[in-house]
């Protein structure tokens, strides 16, 4: 019997390289509506090197170190056009508006100060006010 028969994965939360880890905590509070759940500094009254971000179930880590913004995270939400239209007006850097994707998705990307993008998206077949796609013709 494997030993990890019975085990399954819960979740999996990507980890951001950043300058700073305070200053994009406030990013990321202040324009993408998480909020902290964990700060950590290797030596007492340090700046934060680790921080622990959640957003509804999801969790995005953050670490200081070299290269910064080289992650990609594809990020699933319920609600994607709602939630797009609080990144904007919170002023996140949008670098893709929100855009059905001919994979059946709908999608927006945000890149972070540090240039670690995050792509948001949602399965359109579950966006009950999109039109459907047009059926194939038959002859």
């Amino acid at each position: 019997m494997d030993p990890g028969e019975n085990s399954a994965i819960v979740g999996v939360a990507p980890v951001f390289v950043v300058d700073h880890v305070a200053r994009s905590c406030g990013y990321y509070t202040d324009k993408l509506f998480f909020s902290v759940g964990f700060l950590w500094s290797e030596t007492e009254g340090a700046p934060p090197n680790y921080a622990v971000l959640e957003h509804g179930t999801g969790a995005l880590h953050l670490t200081t170190g070299r290269p910064a913004g080289a992650a990609i995270a594809y990020v699933l939400v319920d609600g994607v056009d709602r939630f797009y239209v609080r990144v904007k007006t919170a002023g996140a850097h949008i670098t893709h508006e929100i855009a059905n994707q001919p994979w059946d998705m709908r999608e927006f990307e945000v890149k972070d100060p540090d240039g670690n993008r995050l792509i948001f998206a949602e399965h359109v077949s579950r966006i009950s006010d999109q039109p459907s796609k047009p059926s194939a013709a038959t002859d």
